[in-house]
């Protein structure tokens, strides 16, 4: 069953998009990416996204960011995956070649699996360039993270301004 891939900047909805792709009748998976935190404002923030979501989500919080394929392959509810961005955030301290071959895995994860999958993916590539070459390699990676995603995808959406544009027709074969 192919994953639908929802990419846009931050604030731009790509989380409410991706949650109202998934079935309204059943019970969903929300796997949550982010490595845990106590600082205030990360809070603040997972509490907005919660209260959005409601009671209808199971949330699971990923401990292990390289199990996150495995999640994937063993998932048997509609799934929401958020965020891309964050997940590579945690893979930093991997080479590139592992970096990369986990995303390969998650695609293949993603495109393999039998329930119905929502993915999240901040598209960085839009924004200022970064001053440092963390902040160079992370861009670098997540340019190529989405475009892995998206080749496995379908429907791709890009999130501007919490409205929905489909990008699909738009899709080059790699």
């Amino acid at each position: 069953m192919p994953f639908s891939l929802v990419i846009g900047g931050t604030r731009s909805g790509k989380s409410e998009i991706a949650e109202a792709m998934l079935p309204k009748e059943s019970r969903l998976v929300y796997l949550a990416t982010a490595a845990l935190s106590e600082e205030p404002e990360w809070l603040s923030r997972i509490e907005q996204h919660a209260r959005r979501r409601g009671g209808r989500f199971d949330l699971v919080e990923i401990a292990d960011a390289a199990s996150l394929g495995e999640l994937v392959r063993s998932a048997t509810l509609p799934t929401l995956i958020d965020s891309v961005g964050t997940w590579l955030a945690r893979l930093l301290d991997l080479s590139d070649f592992a970096i990369l071959s986990l995303v390969s895995d998650l695609a293949e994860s993603l495109a393999s699996s039998p329930v119905a999958l929502a993915v999240v993916s901040e598209e960085v590539g839009m924004s200022i360039h970064p001053p440092t070459v963390l902040g160079r390699r992370f861009a670098d990676l997540m340019g190529e993270a989405n475009q892995r995603l998206a080749a496995a995808a379908s429907p791709v959406i890009l999130a501007v301004a919490g409205i929905p544009v489909p990008i699909d027709a738009f899709r080059r074969k790699r």
